[in-house]
């Protein structure tokens, strides 16, 4: 092969796994000098056809403009650099090491996390109050808002340089990321900082290092809904909150507020909808200025069009199932050791799909606790309180009348329907999520079934690690980059570690635990047959200290 053209060969050998590649180079002399002599050219060439980069104009000099410093470590050249995201990509699917990191200067008690794995910051709020911006890589505060500003149990948003925390009384502050601001030294024109912020800022800088702006907010505007609002999401330019019977949407660069949308439900028969919405337990909203809102109710999941503001789909929490392919979790008892590496966090599971047909209108009380959507604006998944993951590809089908959203839904059962489901994360078509029996991380190929009704390859791990009922019901926020998991977590001594095991405890376990704790769990029937679920708490037997943790998938 060597007497073609060199332009051939490197042609060729792009296409070619990186571990055939290596075993190439170690074939024959001819080989080793060829290599030597195209190298950087031949590994460029792989890292755009396996993925690894978007773009072949994309130099190297330029990578650290495009990927974090997490996603560069080891990353010396070409080589290493497509060596390093097969490392990623292998860690994902529990086939390469990754490992546990606590971020100690987060402090105890962490309620919720917002991760920029670009600038290389994590922002926590807290269940005492206060906010902090830690540092990613050396484990220090590099910015702070104090306690008695920062109100406790804040819920805090992030994305685009853009900061939202709530106050008691029910506005909404944003601030920016300095080096943004100073950069493009413009204002909001619909809404402005006030005084407190001001003030609040100066405090902040003189406690914080004036060396560095890194990871430093400086106030930016406070928005004021005319109606008490019980969720907010920033999806990067909007913000969106919502009360019980409509949704608020702002440009968060601006301030304004572009538009209203009141909660107007549809029943397939175009008369509306005998749906109650419920209590609010958490909004979304597309990235696509034509996409769309989502409101998840303890009622129903509503979507609605944001170029038309009507709702468009209503999927009531009580139904029985959502798809007529299901999956769920089993205990493989042959201890297969060759299906993933010791030293990942991450352990495949073994699943069941069936499928199943309606179930001739039987009911569960359930309810959705969140929602999100992809960043195509695509798909959506959500979560029931039952550790139930309803993913919807391709949704979009269903409003057009094209498909049925039982013809495409996949229905996953995470664990046991007695247990409660905590937290929902869905980036880079991963979907993660904490319920008190696991950390799971849910591996979906969308592109595979882009114009089919066909179920997608669905692969499901779990952090073994995390693997604590008493712990899990604690974890308050769960986030994904594009190299880790970032969840709260207590570190006392008393959390036992399973680093070492290769199997989930299974279900009997879960059993066993609950009847060890004296928990009644009931179920039963409604008058008109309905059955009943009634999710039992564990109690507040453990009085945790969560500290902000993550499971990093890069080499060590």
């Amino acid at each position: 092969m060597l007497h073609l053209p060199v332009e051939l060969v490197l042609s060729v050998l792009q296409y070619l796994p990186l571990s055939t590649l290596h075993n190439l180079l170690s074939t024959s002399r001819e080989w080793n000098n060829f290599f030597g002599v195209n190298q950087s050219i031949l590994y460029h060439n792989a890292a755009v056809v396996h993925g690894f980069t978007r773009s072949s104009s994309v130099a190297y000099s330029d990578l650290h403009t495009v990927f974090s410093r997490r996603a560069l470590t080891g990353v010396t050249d070409w080589k290493t650099f497509c060596y390093t995201q097969l490392h990623i990509q292998k860690a994902w699917r529990g086939k390469a090491s990754s490992s546990v990191t606590a971020h100690r200067s987060s402090g105890v008690n962490v309620h919720r996390i917002k991760v920029d794995e670009e600038r290389g910051f994590i922002i926590v709020t807290t269940s005492s109050g206060g906010l902090f911006v830690v540092n990613l890589y050396e484990d220090e505060i590099l910015w702070s808002l104090p306690a008695t500003y920062v109100h406790p149990y804040a819920h805090c948003e992030y994305s685009g340089g853009y900061l939202v925390f709530d106050r008691t009384t029910g506005e909404k502050e944003v601030w920016r990321v300095v080096d943004d601001a100073e950069m493009t030294p413009t204002s909001p024109t619909f809404a402005f900082s006030d005084e407190r912020q001001h003030t609040t800022s100066s405090l902040a800088a003189t406690l914080h290092s004036p060396l560095t702006t890194r990871g430093h907010f400086k106030p930016w505007a406070v928005l004021r809904p005319s109606a008490t609002t019980r969720a907010f999401r920033l999806v990067y330019p909007t913000l969106i909150a919502a009360t019980t019977n409509c949704i608020f949407v702002w440009d968060i660069r601006t301030g304004e507020l572009v538009q209203v949308i009141q909660d107007a439900p549809i029943s397939p028969n175009g008369v509306g909808s005998s749906i109650i919405l419920g209590s609010v337990n958490y909004v979304e909203v597309s990235a696509r200025a034509d996409g769309h809102a989502f409101i998840c109710g303890s009622n129903t999941l509503r979507i609605f069009s944001r170029a038309s503001g009507r709702c468009v789909l209503d999927v009531p929490s009580s139904q029985s199932s959502y798809g007529n392919n299901t999956y769920s979790l089993t205990v493989d008892g042959s201890r297969q050791q060759d299906r993933w590496v010791s030293s990942s966090v991450l352990k495949p599971q073994p699943t069941t799909h069936r499928v199943v047909p309606p179930t001739n209108g039987r009911r569960l009380i359930d309810e959705f606790l969140a929602v999100h959507v992809s960043a195509c604006g695509s798909h959506f998944v959500a979560l029931l309180a039952s550790s139930r993951l309803i993913v919807v590809p391709f949704f979009e089908r269903i409003i057009g009348g094209t498909v049925d959203i039982r013809d495409i839904a996949l229905d996953i059962q995470l664990g046991s329907p007695v247990t409660v489901a905590r937290y929902l994360a869905f980036e880079y078509g991963r979907v993660g999520v904490t319920t008190d029996t696991g950390l799971f991380v849910v591996s979906i190929d969308f592109e595979s079934i882009r114009d089919s009704i066909e179920p997608p390859r669905v692969s499901i791990y779990r952090a073994a690690w995390f693997n604590s009922p008493i712990l899990l019901r604690h974890v308050s926020c769960l986030q994904m980059t594009s190299t880790g998991i970032f969840l709260t977590w207590d570190p006392s001594p008393s959390a036992r570690d399973y680093r070492d095991e290769d199997l989930v405890p299974s279900f009997e376990y879960e059993r066993t635990f609950a009847s060890s704790l004296n928990e009644q769990r009931r179920l039963g029937r409604l008058p008109n047959g309905d059955e009943v679920v009634q999710l039992f708490e564990l109690g507040a037997f453990h009085q945790g200290r969560s500290t902000a943790f993550s499971i990093d998938l890069v080499p060590p």
